[in-house]
């Protein structure tokens, strides 16, 4: 594989500017929705936010396993392979483009059967949902057409993903989040330009469907700059059936371990909705949305590291030293990182709440606080459980699924009763009973020489 492969500063800052860009619906988009709209609408803004959330469980972990799979073969496999990779028959002289054919015909067909299905789903049962929720409210014919135009332009980013997994596979992280960049910067102009006009939710929907639009052009355009001619270009068929099959074997794993992360992370916060009512739970939804926001932007370190993780696997047992020193760097920095940015959170949330005269603030302290405790422990088992995938090897399906339902069940059990307090305990006690601790302890079997840790920080 190229020397690309490991990140440097340029990817790291790139990736970082991406991360909080792609997030501005739910951060930097956060003080416009607060000012522009009113508390009913930040509570169903809410929820778009975590129906896009559960429409994208749809790549059932495809991107990753994409981008994975490139890296393979970049890094002169010659078969895919349900397996660990460390059995694959290497040649690192050139790599095969017949199986990039493959890997591309297989990918693409793929994302738009995933598309078309997105759309459907989001059109049908999500208006269902939605309307649901703001039947009673005046403006519910604005809050419907908001959703149409923001479950489009979701749709359209889903299938972002297939160009997206082509571009990282390659290892041109910089070139993929400066494409996000734009594109997300392109979002919170236009999202603010009409909110200002006074277009309420509906200018939330039109900003994301016209940024959906630009990324999937821009993105194109990069990936033409990279791939072969002869691949792209090819109009015949590669017989990707047998790439298509690994692909959804490996990926399924992945899709189902998101699955239970959608369960943690987002499906409490359409418990909230529909239990304490979308005004009521606004404060938990937003402090929800902030969290999970630092926690995906932290663990970016560990996803820029992927290519290079499976570059230092591919070299054999004699590259452990290396990858030991670079999963405890990759752990410790993104624990630090979350750590900083909600502390942050903490002290300026109330001020900047109160600067723009929102009627929505983040929890209580306390309960803040907890979030952060039970988000960080999250992070470093995720971190844990993306260092373990780099290997082609997903052992923590069944423990994601089970957590995931158990929170769920739990929290529409004791939110009536108790409220948001009690659905942030459940999703800390449940994840503290087995994933907090099983996967770090897994990886630090793997690497075993605890001594690495001292030089790494």
């Amino acid at each position: 594989m190229k020397d690309k492969l490991k990140p440097n500063n340029s990817d790291y800052l790139w990736g970082y500017a991406a991360s909080f860009l792609s997030l501005a619906s739910g951060l930097l988009i956060l003080p416009v929705v607060l000012k522009y709209l009113n508390k009913d609408q930040v509570g169903l803004w809410f929820v778009f936010m975590s129906l896009a959330s559960l429409a994208q469980l749809l790549d059932s972990g495809f991107q990753p396993t994409i981008s994975r799979n490139i890296g393979y073969v970049l890094g002169g496999a010659r078969a895919l392979t349900h397996g660990k990779f460390n059995s694959f028959a290497i040649d690192s002289r050139l790599p095969s483009i017949n199986l990039l054919q493959k890997l591309f015909d297989a990918a693409k067909s793929i994302y738009i059967v995933l598309s078309a299905i997105c759309l459907g789903s989001l059109l049908l049962l999500g208006s269902v949902y939605v309307l649901s929720l703001c039947n009673n409210l005046p403006e519910w014919r604005h809050i419907l057409i908001a959703w149409i135009l923001f479950a489009s332009g979701v749709s359209l980013n889903l299938f972002s993903g297939f160009t997206n997994s082509f571009i990282l596979g390659y290892g041109e992280i910089a070139l993929a989040n400066q494409s996000l960049v734009f594109t997300r910067a392109l979002f919170v102009v236009i999202a603010v330009f009409i909110c200002s006009l006074g277009m309420g939710i509906i200018a939330l929907g039109l900003a994301q469907l016209i940024s959906a639009l630009a990324y999937q052009l821009l993105l194109r355009q990069r990936l033409i700059s990279l791939l072969p001619h002869s691949i792209y270009e090819n109009k015949k068929s590669s017989s990707p059936n047998r790439a298509r099959k690994i692909l959804w074997h490996n990926s399924r794993k992945m899709g189902f371990v998101q699955i239970g992360a959608f369960l943690v992370q987002k499906a409490t916060i359409l418990i909230a909705a529909s239990t304490l009512g979308v005004g009521d739970s606004a404060s938990y939804s937003l402090s929800m949305t902030v969290v999970n926001i630092f926690s995906s932007v932290s663990q970016n370190y560990a996803s820029f590291n992927t290519p290079y993780l499976v570059k230092i696997r591919l070299l054999g047992s004699g590259s452990m030293e290396a990858l030991r020193a670079r999963y405890f760097r990759i752990s410790i920095r993104s624990v630090a990182l979350f750590l900083l940015f909600s502390v942050l959170a903490l002290i300026f949330g109330p001020t900047l709440s109160a600067a723009i005269g929102s009627s929505t603030s983040l929890l209580p302290t306390q309960e803040f606080l907890l979030l952060i405790v039970i988000y960080a422990l999250e992070v470093n088992h995720s971190v844990a459980a993306t260092f373990i995938a780099s290997s082609n090897h997903i052992p923590f399906v069944l423990p994601s699924i089970i957590s995931g339902v158990l929170i769920v069940v739990l929290s529409i059990y004791l939110a009536p009763q108790y409220g948001v307090l009690a659905m942030i305990a459940v999703q800390g006690i449940v994840q503290l009973l087995y994933n907090n601790w099983k996967w770090p302890l897994d990886v630090l079997r793997e690497t075993s020489n605890k001594k690495i840790l001292l030089s790494v920080i």
